[in-house]
């Protein structure tokens, strides 16, 4: 027998716990070093494989989003941040395939006095390639500085509520 729907027709894992959207933090890390570039890594595994994607990751309970984004850019590429700041949050909604996920978006720069290139720390997780936006990457590294179109500091936040086939990836 198939699990039970929520009233809005997604599937829900028991009567007393109802699918909520889980809650992810995506961070722009900037370097003085590569002007007018972010910090992406190719994604492996299950969700989004082979895409570029930014460092980041779930938001734990009772964790400070500043907080997520300094935890997961040194757990995923070994830099450490300053200046760290709320960019934009996106509503990702994609009913079709039970996703729904609030993304929250946080700028920062590297801490040049720790280390200014990413290394690939989760290799089961990031897959080497260079980035075709024009960038950095030697090759030699799953995780380099891709040139954006993004403007210095990303303007003023604006809050996106996107639904089905208009999500976006990051």
């Amino acid at each position: 027998m198939p699990p039970p729907l929520a009233p809005n027709g997604i599937t829900q894992t028991s009567m007393a716990e109802p699918v909520r959207p889980k809650v992810g933090v995506g961070v722009l890390v900037t370097s003085h070093q590569h002007p007018g570039c972010v910090v992406v890594g190719k994604r492996k595994g299950a969700a989004g494989s082979g895409t570029y994607a930014l460092p980041g990751g779930h938001l734990e309970f009772g964790e400070e989003w500043a907080d997520c984004a300094t935890r997961e850019v040194l757990e995923e590429t070994g830099l450490k941040l300053k200046n760290i700041r709320f960019a934009t949050v996106v509503n990702g909604i994609k009913l079709s395939e039970n996703y729904h996920y609030i993304t929250i978006f946080m700028q920062a720069e590297v801490d040049s006095s720790y280390r200014e290139e990413p290394v690939n720390l989760e290799p089961d997780k990031c897959e080497g390639a260079s980035c075709v936006f024009g960038s950095a990457c030697n090759g030699s590294v799953n995780w380099c500085y891709c040139k954006t179109r993004l403007s210095y500091p990303v303007p003023h936040p604006k809050v996106s509520t996107r639904k089905e086939t208009q999500t976006r990836s990051a």
